[in-house]
């Protein structure tokens, strides 16, 4: 098991589980044109957010940060290299909704 990082892509690969031990640790998201993380609201049950980042293998965590209107359950749908959609089956839904996205390689 180790830890690798690129040194020319600044990634960082790990074989085996990663561990915040120390409370109070985090994982840190950069903002911006393609970002991993955010929030997004509802107009009348749907919201586009553009990602060029997003791919076929693209997991998307929803979670609703503030309710607002008639709330629904949610759902997305992908535009690979494009951007995400993410719907309510309740049109009247105007919540403010938190994403994050995972990759599945």
């Amino acid at each position: 098991k180790g830890i690798g990082i690129n040194t020319t892509t600044g990634e960082l690969t790990a074989t085996g589980s990663v561990s915040l031990t120390t409370v109070g640790s985090y994982i840190q998201y950069k903002s911006g044109t393609g970002q991993r993380a955010g929030n997004a609201t509802l107009v009348a049950g749907t919201v586009t957010v553009t990602n060029t980042s997003v791919s076929a293998n693209t997991i998307i965590s929803l979670t609703r940060k503030t309710a607002g209107g008639t709330i629904g359950n949610l759902s997305y749908t992908l535009s690979a290299g494009a951007s995400f959609t993410i719907n309510s089956d309740n049109a009247l839904d105007t919540s403010v909704v938190s994403y994050h996205l995972l990759e599945v390689v």
